[in-house]
């Protein structure tokens, strides 16, 4: 096995639509186990290949249902560029619904 180091990073917030509850949208306990992800309230770690690259991602909850914030830090092996930041932002969006309005829902 190779071990690949993500000495690069790159910090982004971003504010989901609310009402937003992070926990319960990350975490799914029906899922089987998987070592690549780590959750503990507040907070997700993940390990993701894009665009055949390894990243790294760390989610953490800053906000409220009402008022979200989710800092996302990418780990990567080479420098991620702003056009690689925003493909990689695209494809959260998609997989967590940070934009998805849920309020006649919730």
């Amino acid at each position: 096995m190779k071990i690949i180091k993500l000495k690069y990073r790159k910090v982004i917030e971003v504010k989901p639509k609310s009402p937003y509850n992070f926990d319960a949208t990350v975490f799914k306990p029906s899922n089987y186990p998987d070592l690549l992800k780590i959750y503990k309230t507040g907070r997700y770690w993940f390990a993701m290949r894009f665009w055949n690259k390894i990243y790294g991602i760390k989610m953490e909850s800053l906000g409220t249902i009402n008022k979200p914030m989710i800092k996302i830090v990418f780990f990567s092996s080479n420098k991620i560029t702003k056009e690689e930041s925003n493909k990689l932002m695209n494809e959260l969006d998609f997989r967590f619904e940070f934009s998805r309005d849920i309020s006649e829902f919730f």
